[in-house]
């Protein structure tokens, strides 16, 4: 799994540099070496890194060349709106299968009663190709809105899962703002509202990763619905642990960092079905693999690269640092993994 990984991995960094030619060339000859020399261990590495090459030439071409003009049509929104400084909202969308960084100027309020999912008409220009950053979330450009049209109706899941954090956003009314905006980053990652300072000092104290959405809040969902599910019968526990995962990764926005531990709980759940556990280093790889086959591009996101590195730190050290600290064990086991990730 570790050399499948690897070749993943290396496919995907090397797409944006090499030529589609020039990696049809390299396929042929290295696959021919490996075979003729018996290296078919290496054979399915190379198999699987020139896919994940070729898909990642895909994602780089698709925003190589950006459309600079006038666009108009109905946008889906795939993101929250968010505040910009100096006024106005920025949000994520796609229009015609292409994705945008929509800016709203300050007059345009509007758009911040929205969620990701819902849908509207809009026309505007894009004036701005995207950059490297930018591009790593599928973004063509930068569009500017000068007109809004009707709101339209979200996908079903989309308003499930919109209608529950609005009960959550209701639910912290009570709170003073920075406390509500807290709570809102604790528990489904929406740090839209969370003032500077509140990240400034989490991260002072070393508690920065509390304000994201990662494998902790997929393992406290899990532990929640634990005694429902534990009730059902093993036929219908699976298909729902794997629904409430999909449901909460669509709650979170799908962030990387909750992609990979939905991923690894579903491949978990699946495996103790078919009655054979997995190794969580090898559930981790096929996770990646799995995950960087379907988009190349996330190997180039901060928050998928942290979520990977400490979920594998975990794996690989935290037993031996348990191991090595003196003392109760809980206590040894809680600084091992802190450590570790």
């Amino acid at each position: 799994m570790a050399f499948t990984l690897l070749g993943v991995m290396a496919g995907a960094l090397l797409a944006q540099p090499l030529s589609a030619p020039w990696l049809g060339v390299l396929f042929g000859l290295t696959l021919s070496w490996l075979i003729l020399g018996g290296h078919r261990r290496w054979v399915g590495m190379l198999l699987l890194g020139t896919v994940a090459c070729h898909f990642s030439g895909l994602a780089w071409q698709a925003t190589a060349v950006p459309y600079l003009g006038p666009v108009t049509g109905v946008a889906q929104l795939m993101s929250d709106p968010t505040e910009r400084i100096g006024g106005g909202w920025r949000v994520e969308v796609r229009i015609d299968e292409k994705r945008y960084d929509a800016t709203f100027t300050s007059t345009q309020n509007s758009i911040a009663a929205l969620l990701a999912g819902q849908r509207l008409e809009l026309s505007g220009q894009v004036r701005t190709a995207p950059r490297q950053w930018q591009r790593t979330r599928h973004v063509v450009g930068t569009l500017r809105v000068d007109e809004l049209g009707p709101v339209q109706q979200a996908w079903w899941p989309y308003r499930l899962a919109n209608g529950v954090r609005r009960i959550l956003a209701r639910g912290t009314a009570v709170l003073q703002p920075g406390q509500a905006a807290l709570l809102s980053g604790l528990t489904i990652g929406d740090d839209r509202f969370q003032g500077p300072a509140i990240s400034d000092d989490f991260r002072a104290a070393g508690l920065g990763h509390l304000l994201a959405v990662s494998g902790q809040n997929v393992a406290f969902v899990l532990t929640a619905a634990s005694p429902l599910l534990n009730r059902l019968r093993t036929r219908s526990r699976l298909p729902l642990t794997l629904l409430l995962l999909i449901f909460f990764a669509l709650l979170t926005r799908f962030e990387p960092s909750v992609l990979r531990a939905t991923v690894m709980a579903g491949g978990s759940a699946m495996a103790l079905g078919a009655g054979r556990p997995i190794m969580g280093l090898r559930l981790l790889g096929v996770t990646t693999v799995a995950l960087l086959l379907v988009d190349p591009l996330l190997l180039y996101r901060a928050a998928f690269q942290l979520s990977v590195a400490a979920s594998g730190g975990i794996l690989l050290l935290a037993g031996p640092l348990a191991r090595a600290f003196p003392g109760p064990r809980t206590v040894a086991n809680s600084l091992a993994v802190t450590l570790a990730a």
